[in-house]
């Protein structure tokens, strides 16, 4: 402790030898750069300083040059600069306590963290979503600061331009507490109230906590509709129906979405129409209606490149190469699996990221390369934590269990099945869930637990009956084969397989495809008469 004291006190010295030797809009710039958290570009550092108090008021671009040059700050790019963290702190310090330079003081420090927030409350979502989503930092701090000063309109614009960054990069518990901090607000206009219940109903929603980001959902529909803010009760409705695809509730889902698509059209938002029919696109992929998903992707990815939206464009890459993947499509699988990785890195969409790398794993184990496939599956699953994302999470503890299952570590793929079947009830995705159940019973099976295995298809089976899931339900009917024959029951298992063959048949799946690789395997001899 004494040499860490030793060494703190050596460093404040050493700064406050070096802040005497700047001249005073130096020293004023630098104090004032201290509200930037995450860097800064010139352009921003103009729009925030206020060099006017001093004798000379140079240039900013100067000043910054000049703070570069003798070590304050570091330019990390051919535009980006920023401070050491210690160097901030010090600066920040200078800045809320009165020194020997011009708008020093608490009053300075407030005006400066005024402009900034101000600054960052102008950045609409896809300004804030740029670069790899480099301004989170500031979008935050922005957020943060405009609400504590009670600025309840820039706190929400700031708000909802941290959470278009946030959803991308995480942690996605930050977008809730900033909601829930700016809801607090009083004097929040019925249009803000709308928009801030969107951030805290999708950031609940993606963190699994379905309840309490539905609940966010309806009371942000109500404040639309009162302000008769369209945008905003689309955005809500695509929230809704989305959450409602995953839960089972397909009639609503589709009124829903398509009610979000109605008013995105009406209005003549093509952004949001695209993301609707996205919405639609899952909807239909969900109930295993290829065809009709495929529609609605490819419809949604026309406008996403007119647009420009890179980020929706790997979003909707990678949905196209899983109704390859569902059809045993496998290079074309691949192909956008690997283009959609290649677009979520280059917007700086983690959660995207984390998704193509959990199938991309899963074409691996398919293939019988489990050791490409595990690497893929550990990269999704520490994204998925590092974000907080909930879904993603349990949908790569299943992938891992298919995995483990084929390396004949059963105990450790029950283990992994049972984790993902918790959060997919936890998080009410009833289709996850009805999924997860036939790999489940699998293993259950396989450790001598019969009358587990059964109990826990006869749930999964209702689950995906009540989806309208036809290819889920198919793969669940392999899984009760595989159990029955277990068992020796051959009858039963011959009808489940007889019920998967003609769903494989209706559904087109290619020889390559999970559905007739499985059925390849469980063949039964044909019965003598």
């Amino acid at each position: 402790a004494g040499g860490r004291n030793d060494r703190q006190a050596t460093l404040r010295a050493t700064f406050d030898w070096s802040w005497e030797l700047l001249s005073e809009p130096e020293k004023t710039g630098l104090a004032q750069l201290s509200v930037f958290e995450g860097g800064f570009t010139l352009a921003t550092a103009q729009a925030v300083l206020d060099l006017s108090a001093t004798d000379t008021a140079p240039w900013t671009v100067d000043v910054v040059q000049m703070l570069v040059d003798k070590s304050f700050v570091r330019q990390v790019a051919d535009d980006r600069f920023d401070l050491l963290e210690s160097v901030r702190e010090y600066a920040a310090e200078h800045l809320r306590t009165a020194g020997r330079f011009q708008g020093s003081g608490s009053s300075a420090a407030r005006a400066a963290q005024a402009r900034h927030w101000k600054f960052f409350a102008g950045f609409d979502e896809r300004a804030a979503a740029m670069h790899g989503c480099i301004e989170a930092n500031n979008l935050v701090a922005a957020c943060r600061r405009a609400a504590t000063a009670g600025d309840a309109s820039a706190a929400t614009r700031s708000l909802v331009g941290a959470w278009a960054a946030l959803r991308l990069t995480g942690p996605l518990r930050v977008g809730s507490e900033l909601a829930n901090l700016v809801g607090a607000l009083a004097g929040l206009k019925a249009a803000d109230q709308a928009l801030v219940h969107w951030v805290a109903g999708s950031a609940l929603d993606l963190m699994g906590e379905v309840d309490a980001g539905r609940l966010h959902f309806g009371r942000g529909l109500a404040c639309a509709a009162g302000a008769e803010d369209a945008r905003s009760q689309a955005r809500l409705l695509l929230a809704l129906g989305d959450q409602q695809t995953l839960d089972g509730h397909l009639k609503d889902a589709l009124v829903n979405l398509s009610a979000s698509l109605r008013f995105s059209d009406e209005q003549g938002d093509l952004a949001l129409k695209a993301l609707a029919l996205n919405g639609l696109g899952r909807l239909m992929d969900h109930q295993s209606r290829i065809n009709e998903a495929r529609a609605c992707y490819e419809s949604a990815l026309v406008l996403a490149r007119e647009l420009q939206d890179r980020r929706l464009e790997g979003g909707l890459v990678g949905n196209l190469g899983g109704l390859h993947h569902d059809l045993g499509h496998v290079e074309q699988a691949r192909s956008h699996y690997e283009s959609a990785l290649s677009l979520a890195r280059e917007v700086g969409d983690r959660l995207w990221e984390g998704n193509a790398h959990s199938n991309l794993g899963l074409l691996h184990q398919e293939q019988g390369h489990n050791t490409a496939a595990l690497a893929q599956f550990q990269i999704a699953l520490a994204t998925a934590r590092e974000i907080g994302h909930v879904r993603l999470e349990y949908t790569v503890l299943c992938n891992l269990g298919i995995a483990f299952e084929a390396e004949g570590k059963i105990a450790e793929a029950c283990e992994h099945f049972e984790r993902a079947v918790e959060a997919a009830v936890a998080s009410s995705d009833h289709r996850s869930e009805g999924q997860f159940r036939g790999y489940l019973a699998s293993t259950l099976a396989r450790l001598g637990r019969m009358s587990e295995a059964r109990a826990c298809l006869d749930v999964g089976e209702q689950l995906l009956l009540d989806m309208s899931d036809r290819l889920s339900f198919a793969l669940l009917m392999c899984h009760r084969a595989e159990i029955e024959m277990r068992a020796s029951q051959p009858q039963a298992a011959r009808q489940a397989l007889e019920s998967a063959e003609c769903l494989a048949v209706e559904l087109d799946a290619g020889p390559e495809s999970e559905l007739r690789r499985r059925l390849a395997t469980l063949q039964m001899p044909t019965r003598v008469a």
